[in-house]
């Protein structure tokens, strides 16, 4: 694991994978990062792909004492559409002395290679804390190691509905054989709502269901079923059942 260079930044998706990478540089003596950056879609104030409320993100970024970056993305943005966004955020974070952009990717090469050709113009350095680590034993050592994260988004295609809504720890005895444990083929996304940094968990309750079809990824695979649950914040929570 290349370490990274001081000041640096965190990409954080509001899950389980930008938690354990901060949580592995904290625990080796690293500060906390300048700013979380967080994409997220104007027209509904969600995380991209994950499906949390901005406001919840932002309630995680106070308890870690951190301020949020937010990226605001049109919906449903291609490749460019993303980069361009992203390229206007690391330019100015270059401009203010930031060295390190710190990612939660484990094993997508290609994605991995994307960062890093996206970072290079700018002359930031592209850290990758959990790279190629085993996703068997970072998953069990998540609700035991102090990150407590509830599942909020399925692929029904891959897991069973009982596991939405569950924390990922109770969730991963229904886990079919071919499931990654840590949703590296895109079986489930989840929301931290506690982890050691943070100075108290996030309260909230679980809201309605709503399931979503996407096209095939390709001419050989089905369409992508996805199924969210909302996680509505406790004072949300009474007024948007």
């Amino acid at each position: 694991m290349n370490l990274p260079l001081e000041p640096y930044v965190l990409h954080w998706s509001s899950g389980k994978d930008a938690a354990m990478a901060l949580q592995t540089l904290l625990v080796q003596g690293f500060p906390p990062p300048v700013c979380l950056i967080t994409t997220y879609q104007q027209s509904t104030q969600r995380v991209s792909i994950h499906g949390t409320r901005l406001d919840l993100v932002t309630q995680q970024a106070q308890r870690l004492g951190v301020p949020l970056r937010a990226v605001e993305l049109p919906d449903l943005p291609n490749n460019q559409a993303y980069q361009n966004q992203m390229d206007v955020h690391y330019h100015a974070l270059a401009q203010e002395g930031i060295k390190s952009v710190v990612f939660g990717d484990i094993f997508l090469e290609e994605l991995k290679a994307f960062r890093e050709s996206q970072l290079k113009p700018h002359g930031l350095d592209a850290v990758f804390p959990l790279w190629k680590q085993n996703t068997a034993t970072l998953a069990q050592n998540i609700g035991p190691g102090g990150i407590r994260a509830k599942i909020n988004c399925i692929m029904r295609n891959r897991l069973p509905e009982i596991c939405l809504g569950l924390d990922l720890e109770d969730a991963l005895p229904h886990f079919p054989a071919d499931a990654d444990p840590c949703g590296e083929n895109g079986e489930f996304h989840s929301f931290v709502y506690d982890m050691p940094a943070f100075s108290s968990p996030i309260a909230m309750d679980l809201g309605q269901k709503v399931e979503r079809e996407y096209p095939a990824p390709n001419a050989h695979s089905e369409p992508v079923r996805m199924q969210f649950i909302d996680l509505l914040p406790i004072s949300a929570s009474r007024e948007n059942p």
